[in-house]
């Protein structure tokens, strides 16, 4: 039996670097990993969290995959849609304040 090396452990991301390699916001990523649609953290211990960057790098891949398709993610279609029916944007709301 042979002792594994840090080549055949997956290597874990803190958040700091899933944001810089998602361009997701902290709630962004916590949105996402509640509705399952963004992979879970690995816990590391009591208060400290790590991601698997393979997951991370593949969720990355599908995203790109699905632009390439043409697909448009549920939350953005609503926002479209909202937009077409004359919904106001963010930042046209902010302003008339």
């Amino acid at each position: 039996m042979s002792d594994p090396t840090t080549t055949d452990l997956p290597r874990l991301l803190r958040k700091p670097r899933v944001r810089d390699l998602t361009g997701l916001s902290d709630r962004g990523i916590d949105n996402r990993v509640r509705k399952g649609t963004f992979p879970a953290p690995v816990l590391l211990d009591a208060r400290q969290t790590a991601w698997i960057e393979a997951e991370v790098l593949a969720w990355v891949q599908q995203r790109i995959a699905a632009r390439d398709a043409g697909e448009v993610p549920p939350e953005r279609a609503a926002i479209e849609a909202g937009r077409a029916r004359g919904g106001r944007r963010r930042g046209a709301a902010m302003a008339g304040s």
